[in-house]
């Protein structure tokens, strides 16, 4: 899987590297354009996710800080 940086679509340049060592067309990526704009809102809502959850879980692990003590 090819990484990309965390901001909005960042895959399109992914895409463009790819579309032109296929040898297809650069002008298609006009079409992707228009549909990786919904992807992306998925695709950043699973990052989030992702990286929310991590948190969480090294601080669970972490036990440095008494759960009552949190404010949240």
């Amino acid at each position: 899987m090819q990484s990309t940086a965390n901001v909005p679509a960042a895959s399109l340049v992914v895409v463009s590297v790819i579309l032109n060592t296929l040898g297809l067309p650069l002008e298609s990526i006009g079409m992707l354009f228009a549909i990786d704009r919904f992807m992306d809102m998925g695709k950043t809502a699973v990052n989030v996710f992702g990286n929310t959850m991590v948190a969480v879980l090294v601080d669970k692990w972490g036990g440095k800080f008494p759960s009552e003590e949190r404010n949240y």
